[in-house]
């Protein structure tokens, strides 16, 4: 059957929308992170003031509880392993360490202190330059 074009179509098909459906996009790790620190608790009453039934929160605070207990058996949902690779992943750190070192984004000594480190390694670069001519030049003369 593997050898049936249609087949193949067929599984090739399936395939791409198993992937469509697991699919993490970095929007998805960016919502996921919203509802973890914008979790309002008085979301988990209704307008009387009592709990709701877990089929009754909003997908936001249903996404943000880290522990439910249902029937005595408590579940402990850790999302913060899977949130931390996923921002791996998709360079979410990477993103935030380069704004880190852009100059609008320093504070005044952060700013001062990189623009002297890049006045010292100039100075370097000089230093060995004028060297580096005078062993030529040395060189040249022998």
């Amino acid at each position: 059957m593997l050898r049936n074009a249609t087949v193949l179509a067929l599984i090739a098909e399936l395939e791409a929308k198993v992937s469509e459906a697991v699919e993490l996009r970095a929007s998805d790790v960016r919502r996921s992170l919203a509802r973890a620190l914008m979790f309002d608790p008085r979301k988990l009453l209704d307008a009387n003031g009592e709990r709701k039934r877990l089929q009754d929160l909003d997908d936001d605070t249903a996404m943000a509880l880290t522990e439910v207990t249902i029937d005595g058996v408590k579940y402990r949902i850790d999302r913060t392993a899977a949130r931390d690779q996923a921002m791996k992943h998709h360079g979410l750190y990477e993103r935030d360490n380069l704004q880190k070192n852009e100059p609008r984004n320093m504070t005044d000594e952060e700013l001062e202190a990189a623009i002297l480190r890049e006045r010292e390694a100039l100075d370097a670069i000089e230093k060995a330059q004028v060297s580096s001519r005078k062993l030529a030049k040395a060189h040249s003369q022998k």
